[in-house]
């Protein structure tokens, strides 16, 4: 089991640099299911990876604390599923009664 920390960064310096964004134009349709992106098949992007992805494939929400996301921000599957995205996405259900996140063994 992965230990998460509670502790907020300190300072700016201590975020890690988050991904860029797959420019929207680049991405004709989903990079993980393939689905063509049109007015209601609409993009998204994996806070996580930066990839953009179909609303199914991007329908779970984690908390990101390695780039400062203390909320649930949208993710895509591959990344929750990815043994390395566990390193640092944890889910908001994870949190105790006071909303913190402590050690997980």
């Amino acid at each position: 089991h992965i230990l998460h920390a509670k502790v907020l960064p300190a300072r700016l310096d201590d975020v890690a640099r988050r991904p860029e964004w797959q420019p929207d134009e680049s991405t004709p349709h989903c990079t993980l299911c393939h689905r063509l992106f049109n007015l209601v098949d609409r993009r998204h992007h994996c806070r996580a990876c930066g990839r953009c992805a179909c609303a199914p494939c991007t329908s779970e929400y984690r908390c990101i604390p390695l780039y400062a996301h203390h909320v649930p921000v949208r993710c895509c599957r591959r990344c929750v599923a990815r043994g390395t995205a566990r390193q640092y996405v944890y889910d908001a259900d994870d949190a105790d009664e006071d909303g913190e996140y402590g050690d997980f063994s």
